[in-house]
């Protein structure tokens, strides 16, 4: 055991040492990067390579050498190592003792700015109050995806989301977001939301049966969660007064507006007062409601007297009206 430990020790030492003569004896070790992402502008050696020695001033002055300039955000340029010590010599520095090593070549791509979350959210809580019936102050955006793989071009930027957002859960959005310079889209990304809205919602106080007519004691309206965002909730009191429910509710769930109906002033079977009008006289007779019909809805009714099948408007309970 000691003896390999030994062995590595010496190994250690004896690389140390072959890195050590190698920096006496170059003088500098420009080690070229595959890659280099930079920022808009000039381009620096220190940007591409790793440059090393132990004249400190000499190694300043490598690294500062001006290679380049940036490539357009969204291009990649490619620069040998041919081309990096060319530059490099022009420039006015020394060669002598200097190891150009690494990578034979290096693409580079210029930096673009990282999204600003904040922005976004407070984006998309303003799109979303426009096209849904929460408002901005009632929703949290909780996190924002795709984010870590959106870079926008550098400068001054227009954002905004192309289309309506699109639930694809109960608190998920998809929306389609643009970055916008001189009306001209630069950038396309889709991103995704979790949101979490508190808003006041209209609630059953107590159990609702199927059919059953609502009246104002029956509900009310509370501050809470919304538990899915792709419902439709009622949020007043009085789009419910009078209506009836398509289906069951149990005591404090939240009610959406397309469980409620009209309640039919007439049921199939009902015998209801067949008006008829003509020159401002009005003939009336009985009928048998051939199905249920709310306020201004056109039913089937049976003429009793006649025994036929006719088509006539609800107007009122038990009545209806052949124009």
């Amino acid at each position: 055991m000691f003896r390999g430990t030994y062995v590595v020790l010496v190994v250690v030492a004896v690389l140390f040492l072959q890195t050590e003569n190698l920096l006496s004896a170059a003088g500098a070790i420009i080690e070229l990067k595959r890659e280099a992402a930079v920022a808009s502008g000039d381009v620096r050696l220190q940007d591409v390579a790793d440059v090393r020695g132990e004249d400190s001033r000499r190694i300043n002055d490598l690294a500062s050498v001006k290679i380049g300039t940036s490539p357009d955000f969204g291009s990649v340029a490619i620069m040998t190592r041919h081309e990096i010590r060319k530059v490099v010599a022009a420039a006015g520095q020394s060669l002598e003792n200097v190891s150009f090593e690494g990578a034979p070549a290096v693409q580079l791509r210029q930096i673009g700015q990282a999204p600003d979350h904040v922005r976004i959210a407070d984006l998309l809580k303003e799109h979303l109050a426009k096209t849904t019936q929460w408002r901005a102050s009632e929703i949290e955006v909780r996190s924002i995806g795709n984010l870590n793989r959106i870079e926008f071009p550098p400068g001054e930027l227009e954002l905004r989301l192309s289309s309506d957002a699109t639930f694809t859960g109960r608190n998920r959005v998809l929306a389609s977001l643009e970055a916008i310079r001189e009306g001209k889209i630069l950038r396309s990304f889709w991103i995704t939301a979790e949101l979490t809205v508190r808003a006041p919602i209209v609630t059953a106080s107590r159990a609702i049966a199927r059919d059953e007519v609502v009246e104002s004691d029956d509900i009310s309206t509370t501050l809470r969660l919304v538990p899915d965002l792709r419902a439709s909730y009622t949020r007043s009191d009085e789009d419910l007064v009078g209506q009836a429910a398509r289906r069951g509710f149990s005591a404090g769930e939240p009610l959406v507006l397309e469980a409620f109906t009209r309640p039919p002033l007439i049921r199939s079977g009902d015998r209801v007062k067949l008006l008829l009008e003509r020159d401002g006289v009005v003939l009336s007779s009985i009928a048998r409601a051939e199905q249920d019909g709310v306020l201004g809805q056109i039913i089937q009714v049976r003429n009793l007297t006649f025994s036929k099948k006719m088509k006539a408007q609800v107007t009122g309970p038990a009545e209806v009206r052949i124009e």
